[in-house]
């Protein structure tokens, strides 16, 4: 990371977590015969595993996943 002030910082870290994350899924398909030589398909899928956080020492990490 720089700044504009010409100084710099270096920072790392590790960790680790195991837990579930409830959520849904949800789909659906829909088929169309249109006539013996032809036919249409279109399906729809969403997913919402909601937000993941967890945190490392003092800073906290968060993910996002209510929209996957």
């Amino acid at each position: 990371m720089s700044f504009t002030a010409g100084g710099s910082v270096t920072d790392a870290g590790s960790g680790s977590n195991q837990e579930f994350l409830w959520g849904g899924y949800i789909a659906a398909n829909l088929f169309w015969r249109i006539d013996r030589h032809w036919s249409a398909a279109a399906s729809v899928q969403y997913q919402n595993l909601g937000t993941y956080e967890h945190v490392f020492s003092s800073r906290k990490a968060e993910l996002d996943l209510s929209r996957s």
